[in-house]
């Protein structure tokens, strides 16, 4: 809060912090925090503020607000065993990536396509679909961290399928539409 002040005779208004000199070099900063109405609770536990009465103070809360984000992805060559997602709006605690595509291309090879993938943070789980014979049977695989991984990064995240083509269990990401749906803070 900017204050009027007098120094050394000379008076000066709506001054926010004065830097003074010190002994050993570099300023000290002072500022006046008596409008600060934060409390501890409203700071997240680890960070330091100073309270109206100028006393450094840790804050306690935990977490934040979850927030929430959708994006699409279109791939329109070929398949593949991992994809990732970046530019998110923060960077995933959460998310489900769902295939939308519709899966209904027929083959007498058999190809095995990821339907969704699910990960709470920790654990993995997914459900893929077999195409043979020009249908979808569905096989699922719900085993968590079995199969499926999934990474993140600065507002990015990655998924992964073990399998090594795909033609191979657990599957692989189909070449059409997917949609995720990711958690944040």
């Amino acid at each position: 809060m900017a204050q009027n002040i007098t120094l050394l005779g000379a008076s000066y208004s709506d001054v926010p912090a004065v830097q003074l000199p010190k002994t050993g070099g570099g300023t000290a900063t002072f500022t006046d925090v008596t409008d600060t109405t934060a409390a501890a609770a409203d700071v997240a536990s680890g960070k330091y503020f100073y309270t109206s009465g100028g006393t450094r103070t840790q804050g306690t809360a935990s977490g934040g607000s979850l927030k929430m984000g959708v994006t699409t992805w279109n791939n329109s060559s070929t398949s593949t065993v991992s994809h990732q997602f970046t530019g998110l709006s923060g960077t995933p605690v959460a998310a489900v990536l769902r295939c939308t595509a519709q899966l209904t291309r027929s083959s007498n090879n058999a190809y095995y396509y990821i339907a969704v993938i699910i990960w709470d943070g920790t654990n993995c789980r997914g459900n893929y679909h077999l195409r043979s014979n020009g249908s979808f049977n569905n096989q699922a695989n719900y085993a968590s961290n079995t199969g499926y991984s999934v990474t993140t990064a600065n507002k990015a995240i990655t998924f992964s399928s073990s399998a090594t083509s795909r033609s191979s269990a657990p599957g692989s990401f189909y070449n059409g539409a997917y949609e995720l749906t990711y958690f944040y803070l």
